[in-house]
């Protein structure tokens, strides 16, 4: 029996003609959708290699379930299966995310011993980090006696895929502190984190370290450093860093484009979108979803019509959901509400997600377009009956619309199915710690130094034109009240606690869980001003940079 490495694979017995002649279809040239399946099951004499190409290559397909059945049909010929069946029944299972499965494979790897292989421990950690069973998977983790990059590199990037970012990156520090040195995947992994977070701080650190381990050249992370800058309100600095290669592949200028996107930079984006074009570089649906963000967030509807027309017929690109709802939530914002609604019923080729129909919602909201919101709110209802944001945007709708007892019968309905609305949350990060506030409480470390400061912030922003915007609060309450229950909001407190922290001239960077309202966002821009500070927030939708009295989403988000 010979042992050799074909594309990354390592076969048993590839002198076998059946085994290898499948694993040529399966591996060269991603083929496998055009083999005759037929034909290759007909083969009387099938090896336990020839078994496991067939296996192996449904288990990478867009048909992964078929690679259990032809297990089953292997298991009929008296034919017992090796580690390189278990691992690509453990990838199928991973892909299905299918974890009742996934465990009876486990069940049949540790009653024959199978477990000790490193490639079958690496297969059942993907499994459970792919089906979300993070603490399934550490136990594994844990166990493993000799744990190598690979290893480290799939539980850092579990937790980061299953949104876990802390975790991460301690992962991550234990494996620095255990000696293994990390690659290329490890750090994008950290980048990662760094824009979940998201922290400007660490990223920065995870920057010079890979410059210091000259890693920067490499075109995977380089994408990544520039969506971590842009990911943490750092522009300018994804601009440097991408101006900066050697070397700018298609990945990276879909990198810049959609670091301007998220920040509503949207003749920035256009610019770049077409020198990319005049350097040889051909557009991809990335570059489109760049461009598209852009002119969403910057109310250019004209634009982003013509460029979802581009992307059809000029490039033969095929838009997608995330395309698709770009362009509706561009229109619905832009108060276009009926044709928003007829591409997402005639026009797309799939059906619409709850994310669509969630935008359409808080677009009827802003145009107090009551009769279709309530049309919509029901679709939601049906689709995702349980889920607080639906019933939350629908009595945002009532109560912007002034009605209030409708506003009364929603909450009432919350209120039965036990459903709590998420409260406004911002933090800001200041010398490595991240200090949180809540809306309307009043119990965070300083709350009456920062009661102090915004009673003198309120009259110097009054001098300059402020008057607070009650449109903002969604509860029936006399305008005093309402005055005062927009001073607790949580952005505001973190943007006092900010100055009071912090030296003149320093850049503040809150974060926000839910959208920015108008009132906190006029406060915003006249503090600006008033205390000559660029202060930067990013909310559940974009970034918005205030400076000097004005804010760079052009009050347009």
């Amino acid at each position: 029996m010979t042992r050799t490495w074909f594309l990354g694979i390592q076969w048993l017995e590839v002198s076998q003609q059946w085994g290898m002649f499948m694993g040529l279809l399966i591996f060269s040239g991603r083929c496998w959708q055009e083999a005759k399946i037929s034909e290759l099951m007909s083969i009387r004499s099938k090896t336990v290699n020839s078994w496991n190409a067939l296996i192996g290559g449904y288990s990478q397909s867009s048909d992964p379930r078929s690679s259990l059945d032809a297990y089953l049909q292997m298991k009929k010929t008296g034919l017992f299966p090796d580690t390189f069946t278990v691992c690509s029944l453990l990838s199928a299972c991973s892909q299905l995310k299918s974890l009742r499965l996934g465990k009876e494979v486990h069940g049949f790897i540790i009653r024959n011993w199978l477990e000790r292989d490193s490639f079958v421990y690496i297969s059942l950690l993907s499994l459970y980090i792919h089906c979300g069973e993070l603490s399934a998977a550490h136990v594994l983790f844990d166990a493993m006696e000799d744990k190598t990059l690979v290893s480290w590199n799939n539980m850092v990037n579990g937790y980061l895929q299953n949104g876990f970012p802390e975790r991460a990156l301690s992962l991550f520090r234990q494996m620095a502190l255990y000696g293994i040195q990390p690659c290329e995947i490890s750090m994008m992994s950290v980048f990662g984190a760094c824009s979940l977070l998201p922290s400007l701080r660490l990223g920065r650190e995870a920057h010079a370290y890979a410059l210091k381990r000259l890693l920067e050249d490499n075109a995977f992370i380089a994408c990544s450093i520039i969506d971590m800058y842009a990911k943490n309100g750092s522009v300018t600095q994804s601009l440097k860093v991408f101006n900066g290669l050697k070397e700018r592949s298609v990945a990276s200028w879909n990198a810049m484009v959609m670091g301007y996107g998220i920040h509503g930079l949207a003749k920035e984006a256009i610019e770049l979108f077409e020198e990319m074009q005049r350097t040889g570089h051909s557009p991809d649906e990335l570059t489109f979803l760049g461009v598209l963000t852009a002119c969403n967030h910057s109310g250019l509807v004209h634009e982003g019509l013509r460029y979802l027309d581009q992307m059809k017929h000029s490039f033969k690109l095929k838009p997608k959901l995330k395309h698709y709802a770009c362009v509706i939530d561009m229109l619905g914002r832009a108060g276009n509400l009926d044709e928003a609604l007829k591409i997402a019923t005639e026009e797309m080729s799939e059906e619409p997600d709850v994310g669509i129909w969630n935008s359409l919602l808080s677009s009827c909201r802003i145009h107090q377009n009551v009769e279709m919101g309530e049309k919509i709110a029901a679709k939601l209802f049906v689709l995702e009956p349980e889920r607080t944001e639906n019933y939350v945007l629908l009595s945002n709708l009532y109560a912007r619309s002034g009605k209030w007892d409708e506003v009364r019968k929603v909450r009432q309905i919350m209120k039965e199915m036990s459903l709590q609305k998420d409260a406004g949350c911002s933090w800001i990060e200041l010398n490595g710690k991240v200090i949180s506030f809540v809306a309307g409480e009043s119990s965070s470390d300083g709350f009456e130094e920062i009661k102090s400061l915004w009673r003198i912030l309120e009259k110097e922003i009054l001098k300059l034109g402020y008057r607070p915007d009650t449109s903002s609060v969604q509860h029936d309450l006399s305008e005093e009240e309402k005055i005062e229950q927009l001073r607790g909001h949580s952005e505001k407190l973190a943007i006092t606690y900010g100055l009071i922290r912090t030296s003149e001239g320093t850049t503040l960077r809150v974060y926000k869980n839910l959208r920015i309202c108008v009132d906190c966002h006029n406060g915003a821009k006249l503090i600006s001003k008033a205390m000559e500070r660029e202060i930067v927030v990013r909310d559940n939708k974009r970034f918005h940079h205030f400076k000097n009295g004005f804010c760079s989403c052009g009050d347009y988000w």
